[in-house]
């Protein structure tokens, strides 16, 4: 199984493998340059000039050290509104963002006081979920943001906030792919993961492929149904073929449920190990997977008359409907 890259040197060998996952990563890294589509490296706006640097610096705060440093920057009046704007347009994420907190703490504070006061409701799927009316409003994104980022929320309430970056300014895909890339709690990487699936393609198989790179399997899993389940998903058919032998039978079961779904025909041959797995999850969508791939039922013959007596009912049951045919 893939060693978790958190600490250490396997953080940063996991660092360095994420600048060859995605054009736009690096800058999520805070690398100086980023990859274009070519491959070649190409030259980003670093950040320049003391107040970009101070932005940087106050985007990796945590705790008080944080409002008390952004306390500081919206009070500070020789940083001016016009400056300030100019920012929220910066090449690097950290300062872009950030700097729209600083001009959303200067201009609407009732906004953030809003979202940040905000308690969550369980949502039926047990998710924690936010109706208050501030969290819909489409100028929200920095007060979104700022509370991911900053409060000192628990991982679910956290993962709660995420969700409602969907649809928030340009580029909130992207967005969430950064802070996908730095996030380090894996119940908040699978709820971006999740709210992916509706982001443009380039960020939605950048962080499915970096999700099917992490080291705790609940998130692979989850990055292989986002490829799965995006219009895009076919670009990340080897990814999902290497995690048919994920170690996780979580991960093998949806990488399998992915492939059928996105209807890759090569993927048959490739498929039909997961017939007789261990894990029953991994065997029922292992089985829908080609019978997919296969409306025939053909290649599926030499193995409907033992899975018709499978000892899960769901596979046996689907086993027994195919042989029918």
């Amino acid at each position: 199984m893939t060693v978790s890259p958190r600490t250490g040197i396997a953080r940063l060998v996991y660092l360095l493998a994420l600048l060859t996952v995605s054009p736009a990563l690096a800058d999520s890294l805070g690398a100086v340059g980023s990859l274009p589509s070519s491959g070649s490296l190409a030259t980003q706006a670093a950040p320049t000039g003391p107040v970009a640097s101070r932005l940087v610096t106050l985007h990796g705060l945590r705790g008080s050290e944080y409002w008390i440093s952004r306390d500081a920057l919206v009070h500070d009046l020789a940083l001016s509104r016009e400056e300030l704007i100019a920012l929220t347009d910066h090449g690097d994420w950290r300062v872009r963002e950030t700097a729209a907190m600083v001009f959303g703490w200067r201009t609407d504070p009732e906004l953030f006081e809003a979202i940040h006061s905000a308690l969550p409701v369980q949502a039926r799927s047990g998710r924690q979920d936010f109706r208050d009316e501030a969290f819909s409003r489409a100028d929200s994104r920095a007060a979104v943001v700022e509370r991911l980022l900053h409060a000192a929320d628990a991982p679910s309430v956290r993962a709660g906030v995420a969700l409602h970056l969907v649809g928030k300014g340009e580029g909130w895909g992207r967005l969430a792919v950064h802070i996908l890339a730095e996030e380090g709690s894996a119940e908040v990487r699978v709820a971006l993961l999740w709210m992916l699936r509706h982001a443009s393609e380039e960020p939605a198989m950048d962080g499915a492929h970096l999700g099917m790179l992490d080291g705790d399997a609940v998130v692979r899993a989850q990055a292989c149904r986002t490829a799965g389940f995006h219009d895009a998903g076919a670009v990340l058919v080897p990814e999902l073929l290497r995690a048919l032998d994920d170690d996780d039978g979580q991960v093998r079961g949806d990488a399998a449920r992915s492939l059928g779904w996105l209807r890759a025909e090569d993927a048959a041959d490739a498929l039909v190990p997961g017939l007789s797995d261990p894990v029953a999850d991994v065997r029922l969508h292992t089985l829908r997977a080609i019978s997919r791939l296969d409306p025939s039922g053909t290649s599926l013959v030499p193995w409907l008359i033992s899975l018709v007596d499978d000892p899960d009912s769901r596979v046996a049951r689907l086993a027994r409907r195919l042989s029918e045919k």
